[in-house]
């Protein structure tokens, strides 16, 4: 659990051609289309009911556990179905891997849960657009306490304040489409003003230690919707109790986070 983790946080450098909020986008739409329904403080789903056995995020990350499971307690399995998997592995996939996009690994994992009779029917490895726009959600929902969508659709409409904030969240917003229009704008009027907040913002770092990692960690988790008992995370987000003191401090902590990401992420 804690690899998965790891990837959900680490850093997304290489990235294919495309806009952030369109990658954002079609996050919050492939939340959306789960029956999971909204985020809710007590971290329950509104809804229930489910076409499919494997459907919401929640229920991705229950297979995914099992799948892992069968890896860590089935090596040798693995190891005979090597000659298998170097026939289905594509040179593509190979550059994709060695540029850091994992995802098309999820194909030999895929192989390997339908030889232990698990079906997956979705990606176990995020897509690397798909880490990138929920660490930005993660990112906006801290430093500003606002939901990402809704600076996207100000900054579209010219507001400059919001494609600052943007900006802050990360400097790949500035060449992105939802802020041309205001750029635009604000060279036409040589606003030197915005530009110098502009860059400002660019220059952000965010910086993650103590509590505030923790609370990034959180918020990426609530926004993929994984269903992790407290008392899990901390195992793998504070072991050693050092951040959080006091009875069940660490548990507080956390349905804390959650209704404060609930407030400004509310999957429509």
């Amino acid at each position: 659990m804690d690899g998965i983790l790891t990837l959900l946080l680490h850093p997304v450098t290489l990235l294919p051609d495309g806009d952030l909020s369109d990658w954002i986008t079609e996050f919050f739409e492939s939340r959306s289309r789960e029956s999971s329904g909204n985020f809710t403080p007590d971290g329950t789903s509104a809804s229930s009911t489910t076409s499919n056995p494997i459907s919401t995020a929640g229920e991705q990350f229950e297979t995914a556990l099992d799948i892992l499971e069968c890896f860590r307690d089935y090596e040798d399995k693995f190891a005979e179905m090597l000659p298998e998997i170097k026939e289905a592995i594509s040179a593509e996939m190979i550059s994709k891997v060695q540029n850091g996009d994992l995802s098309p690994l999820n194909l030999i994992v895929e192989m390997f849960a339908n030889r232990f009779g698990i079906s997956c029917g979705f990606d176990i490895i995020p897509a690397p657009t798909k880490i990138k726009a929920t660490q930005a959600i993660a990112k906006c929902a801290i430093l500003h306490k606002a939901n990402i969508q809704d600076l996207i659709q100000r900054a579209k409409s010219g507001d400059a304040e919001s494609a600052i904030k943007l900006v802050k969240v990360d400097p790949l917003f500035l060449s992105d489409s939802c802020l041309k229009s205001v750029i635009r704008e604000a060279a036409v009027k040589n606003d030197d003003s915005f530009f110098n907040k502009l860059a400002d913002a660019a220059k952000f770092k965010f910086d993650l230690k103590g509590k505030k990692l923790v609370r990034f960690s959180l918020y990426v988790i609530f926004a993929f919707d994984l269903k992790i008992p407290a008392y899990e995370l901390q195992q793998l987000i504070d072991p050693d109790g050092l951040l959080f003191g006091g009875d069940y401090g660490f548990e507080k902590f956390v349905t804390r986070c959650r209704k404060e990401f609930a407030s400004t992420n509310p999957v429509k």
